[in-house]
């Protein structure tokens, strides 16, 4: 009977070994199934972040073109750019108003040089080495033309200094000015024209140059060495 009993679990030990077996490979999947969905779902959500990080690099991207862009038109701006003549109505003029000295006839298809300022119709400009004023009509529209005189003109009306400013500091920094900011490296004259003249000023003079403190409402301060701005406190 010994004998019978041992023969049965000998024929039924492959069996019991296979169900584990099933069991445990059964097991193993339903683990890797699991596995793959988290897989899945981190691969998921990894790709919502590249999509968000994509479009945000577009913005990026078109966002330091648009700066450079206005770099380059503000550069242009600064040293002047080259415009043509294209009505010979007009004549360069000494100052910028009807009753100035005429200097030059200008014929059309003459080539002048155009700078940062504008007060209506007049721009400034150089020919053939000589600088005056002229109706910005008498001159070929172009973009750079058209943006120079519509935004000049809308950021006179904000403030009518805006022409002593171009004159005085050039384009970029005139818009500054007019924007009330203030930066390391400006100069007091600037900075009394974009703040304004400072409630006291604390001045101290030592062997390395003149210190001066300006002082604003609100717990501004202003710090500037030999007349350059080198700390600003708000």
């Amino acid at each position: 009977m010994r004998y019978l009993i041992t023969f049965l679990l000998f024929l039924s030990l492959p069996l019991i070994v296979q169900s584990q077996s099933i069991d445990s490979l059964n097991a193993e999947i339903e683990a890797l199934e699991l596995r793959e969905q988290s897989i899945q779902q981190q691969i998921d959500s990894l790709n919502e972040k590249i999509k968000d990080v994509r479009w945000e690099l577009v913005k990026k991207r078109n966002e330091l073109e648009d700066i450079q862009d206005q770099e380059e038109k503000e550069q242009m701006l600064e040293e002047g750019f080259t415009a043509t003549v294209s009505s010979s109505l007009y004549s360069m003029k000494e100052e910028p108003t009807v009753s100035a000295k005429k200097i030059a006839d200008l014929s059309v298809g003459d080539e002048v040089i155009v700078y940062d300022f504008f007060q209506r119709p007049y721009l400034k400009i150089s020919y053939k080495g000589q600088e005056g004023y002229i109706t910005h009509g008498a001159l070929e529209q172009t973009d750079l033309l058209d943006e120079i005189t519509g935004e000049t003109e809308r950021l006179r009306e904000e403030d009518p200094r805006l022409p002593e400013l171009i004159d005085k500091f050039g384009r970029a920094t005139a818009r500054k000015i007019i924007r009330e900011e203030v930066w390391i490296g400006m100069t007091d004259e600037m900075a009394r024209a974009s703040w304004g003249r400072p409630r006291d000023i604390n001045r101290s003079t030592n062997a390395y140059g003149v210190n001066e403190q300006w002082v604003y409402p609100y717990g501004k301060y202003l710090y500037f060495e030999d007349g350059v701005l080198t700390t600003i406190q708000e």
